[in-house]
């Protein structure tokens, strides 16, 4: 009996091992079952589409609304300041793991300029802290650092800087001046009002020239027999 019992024992292992073979021979991924889970939230790409306000690139802070497809970046940007060097600007860039890298080009007191910000967002406030370089008309104008902080997700909410109109020049029609009214008078009375009285045929004229008769007052100064013959 007890010879049977022992007997029985690795058999019994032996089949134990063999459903386990068999159950991983049916299903491949049981295998890894026991492996420890990939940290999902690594490999997802961060969604930054909020409306944030940026310190760090004017005396104010700038409002950005930015939106996402996958790992690129884009919105708009505003920056008002009692109504003083307002701009408006187009935002372009992309976010890959927690680096984000964002450029604002915009017309700053008439002069082209860029502003790229380099940073990292943080996860624990929420916040993207970097480095920041402005560029203006070709040439680097500023270097420093900036702190974005979002405050609305609802990127359909924002509206661009109102811009201060510019006022037109009047145009000031001046009176012409009594010496220029009376000699445009003179002129009007010896040339007359009238297109026949200002252009004279000397054709006319030709008889009372040559013959001397006749009134010679109204042939015009330097018309003289001789130019006739």
């Amino acid at each position: 009996m007890i010879f049977l019992i022992c007997a029985a024992g690795p058999s019994l292992a032996q089949e134990a091992a063999s459903s386990d073979a068999e159950t991983v021979a049916l299903d491949p991924t049981a295998s890894l079952l026991a492996l420890p889970s990939i940290d999902e939230s690594i490999q997802s790409i961060l969604d930054l589409s909020y409306i944030w306000s940026v310190s760090g690139i004017e005396i104010d802070n700038v409002i950005m609304a930015l939106n996402q497809e996958d790992e690129i970046l884009y919105g708009q940007a505003r920056y008002e300041s009692n109504g003083q060097g307002a701009w408006n600007a187009v935002v372009v860039g992309s976010v890959k793991e927690d680096n984000v890298d964002l450029v604002m080009t915009y017309l700053d007191d008439g002069s082209e300029t860029s502003t790229r910000l380099n940073g990292t967002y943080d996860l624990s406030n929420q916040s993207i802290r970097g480095d920041l370089l402005k560029v203006k008309d070709g040439e680097i104008s500023e270097r420093g650092t900036f702190e974005a902080i979002w405050i609305n997700p609802d990127t359909s909410s924002y509206a661009p800087a109102v811009m201060p109109q510019k006022a037109e020049p009047s145009i000031v029609q001046s009176e012409p001046s009594s010496s220029v009214a009376a000699m445009n008078e003179s002129v009007a009375v010896k040339s007359g009002t009238r297109s026949e009285d200002y252009y004279h045929d000397v054709r006319e004229d030709a008889e009372r020239i040559l013959t001397g008769v006749g009134d010679l007052s109204q042939i015009p100064i330097g018309m003289g027999g001789s130019g006739l013959s």
